[in-house]
């Protein structure tokens, strides 16, 4: 990463800035530093992998639940069998049997009622405007409309790896189409990379650090699409106050826990005035960005609304704001020389959600997940939600057992301090009898195709949550036919 800072900089130090910043009256610019680019890699994983629509859920299903006591239907049905259902309008998966046999993971015969429970969430006035509070603030952001993953945007993305047996020169295939949002700076560009360490390695990267999303290297090549397993959640939260009213500490069980104040000052060129360079602080006020609360217990997650008055506030939980490990795991992925070293380079990928696909020179194909799913305490000691299930807003004075569980378990190169869905449960496959494995944003092991997330059994106990469903599957249902239908007919595949 230093490595990479010294490059901009040097170049910095040599040429001009593009003629763009000429109307933003900037003829210099700030270092680059290590820090820029793990920042750049944060974005992108908050980018990929956010739940912020459990927001308008949990304010969804509210109503419904309210208007069905008083009209005299069930308005949690209406929510999660019939307008909001987890599961996909095609069946088809990326790894059949994974469930039962490769992960050993079993199922219980639990109706989707059974499997949540009797729960309302009975949100009072307070509550509600708080949620709508968050809902308009990002509403009228169209950076955050843009990085809301609601399904209003398309950011689907294709993968496919087929065995060296189907291919017409008996070497194996890869495929990979991620198309993400169009912006400027492209999210993507093309690179290559060498070095005489033995570093050889091509494809696309991110502008901004030096990573290969997806490319080649002399042994193998990936690629990947988005996974949306949920690794994030938020909680109505009960605060203290001091003297002038700011936030001190959220409430757990009676006990008091201090709220981390952060202060940020946010400078930007004056533009218009014809002077170059002349940056200048602008006021931002404490509740619109200039102090940041954030809590401990939520992975020092933020709190994005705050009613003083009634001591409420709504927090935000989510595996990112760790130090997590993406930028180590792409710089493993591109040194790795087998489908063996890439898998252990995934085990440091911990949050952005992806499915990889790779293909090495041995003939090889194989799939992985890479991400670090936590494990709600409910789920795993209680076998169902207590309370509000997880995909909606949940309780944090400690009323409910609705708390991520801490660590005593760390899985390999786990980052998150919680205890999380081993590598070795998440969904996964190496040279299927198949002769390959597509994905295209599709439930990749068939956890929502009952329309119930809740009633799959991890091996060891507790349920095996990773996602909420709605997967995307229309795609997948395509390029899984014509794969089938061709090999089918003894079609050879050809690059």
């Amino acid at each position: 990463l230093k490595a990479y800072a010294d490059g901009v900089n040097a170049w910095l130090d040599n040429n001009a800035l593009p003629i763009e910043y000429s109307g933003l009256e900037v003829t210099e610019i700030d270092r680059w530093l290590p820090i820029h680019s793990v920042a750049i890699a944060k974005v992108l994983a908050f980018q990929l992998s956010n739940d912020l629509n459990e927001i308008d859920d949990t304010i969804a299903i509210g109503t419904f639940q309210q208007v069905g006591a008083a009209a005299g239907f069930d308005g949690t049905a209406l929510f999660m069998e019939d307008l909001y259902r987890a599961a996909p309008p095609d069946g088809r998966v990326s790894v059949p049997g994974f469930l039962g046999s490769i992960g050993g993971i079993g199922k219980t015969e639990q109706t989707l009622k059974q499997s949540i429970g009797e729960f309302a969430l009975d949100l009072t006035d307070v509550e509600l405007k708080m949620l709508h509070e968050i809902k308009n603030n990002w509403s009228n952001s169209a950076v955050m409309k843009t990085m809301k993953n609601d399904g209003n945007t398309d950011k689907g993305s294709n993968v496919w790896v087929i065995a060296g047996d189907k291919s017409a020169n008996g070497f194996p295939l890869i495929a990979n189409d991620p198309h993400l949002s169009l912006d400027y700076p492209s999210t993507f560009y093309s690179a290559h990379m060498s070095a005489d360490t033995g570093l050889n390695v091509a494809g696309v990267g991110f502008p901004g650090a030096p990573v290969m999303a997806q490319g080649c290297n002399e042994s193998l090549c990936w690629g990947s699409t988005v996974h949306p397993v949920d690794e994030m959640d938020f909680f109505f939260e009960s605060i203290k106050t001091n003297t002038f009213v700011i936030p001190t500490h959220t409430v757990d069980q009676g006990q008091e826990e201090p709220i981390v104040w952060v202060f940020q000052t946010y400078n930007a060129n004056v533009i218009g005035d014809g002077v170059m360079n002349n940056t200048a602080r602008q006021e931002v006020g404490y509740t619109h960005g200039g102090l940041t609360y954030l809590v401990p217990r939520r992975n020092f997650g933020p709190i994005l609304s705050v009613d003083t008055a009634n001591a409420q506030a709504v927090s935000m939980q989510y595996t990112m704001y760790a130090p997590t490990k993406e930028i180590e795991s792409f710089f493993d992925m591109a040194r790795a020389s087998s489908i063996d070293e890439f898998r252990t380079a995934l085990t440091k990928f911990d949050v952005g959600s992806q499915n990889f696909g790779v293909v090495d020179v041995d003939g090889n194909i194989a799939y992985f997940t890479g991400a670090e799913v936590p494990i709600r305490e409910d789920l795993q000691t209680m076998m169902q939600p207590d309370g509000v299930p997880p995909m909606f807003i949940r309780d944090g004075t400690g009323e409910h057992m609705n708390e991520w569980m801490s660590l005593t378990n760390p899985d390999d190169n786990q980052a998150i301090n919680y205890e999380v869905i081993p590598f070795d449960e998440m969904p996964f496959s190496v040279n299927p009898d198949s002769g390959y494995v597509a994905n295209a944003n599709n439930d990749p092991v068939g956890v929502s195709l009952d329309n119930n997330v809740l009633n799959q059994v991890r091996p060891g106990g507790g349920l095996y949550y990773i996602s909420q469903g709605g997967y995307s599957s229309y795609r997948m249902g395509r390029i899984d036919r014509l794969i089938q239908e061709n090999i089918d007919r003894d079609t050879l595949f050809t690059s």
